[in-house]
């Protein structure tokens, strides 16, 4: 059986999963130099925050009867569809980057690592939004981290959606008991 005490373990994962995304996303926009952000940073912060919305409001259904529970499965499979598809950008966008010391200088250039890049005509070469290679190394990690935590946020959704699956049938079935027994 599923007791509350597993649903609020779950929705506390939810919710750290998504503050990490959140937070990770929110850094990777900033440090972006030149032109705007990469569209697939911004979108990671919009699921972080919505994805703490849902835990939230997951964690006060687990305590009220005044959201229904096939509210909180829509926002959980909503929840699941945002991770998964910015999880799938995310993985496309770093395309295999290798973060080890030896491997900066493939990944410098990568839009989501680099802070932007622009052609400098006079110096005829390309200056990039960082001041270290460990930068890069740096800003790699937290990109792949970001991804890593977009994917344990898409499984905390699905496995919540089926907890919320699952509290919403046996809340119907108590109350046709309830119903039958009057």
């Amino acid at each position: 059986m599923l007791g509350k005490t597993s649903s609020t373990i779950l929705r506390l994962l939810q919710f750290l999963f998504a503050a990490c995304v959140l937070g990770l996303s929110i850094n990777a926009v900033r440090w972006q130099y030149y032109h705007r952000a990469p569209a697939t940073n911004g979108y990671a912060a919009f699921v972080g925050a919505y994805g703490c919305l849902t835990a939230l409001l997951g964690l006060h259904a687990l305590h009220s009867t005044s959201i229904a529970g096939y509210l909180v499965i829509g926002w959980d499979l909503m929840a699941a569809l945002f991770f998964f598809v910015d999880g799938v950008a995310m993985a496309i966008g770093l395309h295999g980057a290798d973060c080890s010391d030896g491997n900066v200088y493939s990944t410098w250039g990568n839009s989501l690592i680099s802070g932007g890049c622009v052609l400098r005509q006079q110096l005829d070469r390309y200056q990039c939004g960082f001041f270290a290679i460990s930068d890069v190394e740096h800003r790699c990690r937290l990109a792949r981290a970001d991804m890593v935590l977009l994917w344990l946020g898409w499984v905390a959704s699905l496995v919540a959606a089926g907890f919320s699956m699952h509290r919403a049938r046996k809340d119907k079935k108590d109350a046709a008991a309830v119903v039958a027994a009057a």
